[in-house]
């Protein structure tokens, strides 16, 4: 796993779920800064988290963004994709629960625990 990372989540149940996921995957605890809680999605567009991206990037680190679909992924991902070219940011972009499907992490949860 690339030593310089920051993960954007929108709650707290999310930072939870991925810091025990990437445990298992990895093996490796992550850094509690390495994942931020937003409380909300639209809060990844304030302006300490661009010049945190923007600064990850410039170190050759990577910034992940997982958030929750909802209801219309396509819309979902329509707005972030063009707020990211605006900002001219660098990051990778996963819409929960499977990229693919309108939905969130409570979703993807009902589907892998029996």
């Amino acid at each position: 796993m690339k030593e310089l990372y920051t993960i954007y989540v929108e709650g707290i149940a999310d930072v939870r779920f991925f810091s025990q996921y990437i445990q298992h995957l990895f093996g490796v605890m992550v850094p509690e800064e390495r994942i931020v809680k937003l409380d909300g999605w639209t809060n990844l567009k304030g302006t300490t988290w661009q010049q945190r991206m923007s600064a990850i990037t410039d170190k050759g680190g990577t910034n992940i963004v997982i958030i929750d679909a909802d209801n219309d992924i396509e819309a979902r991902r329509s707005d972030i994709l063009a707020w990211k070219t605006e900002n001219d940011l660098d990051f990778e972009l996963f819409l929960l629960p499977n990229n693919k499907d309108a939905g969130a992490l409570e979703d993807l949860l009902e589907n892998i625990i029996n």
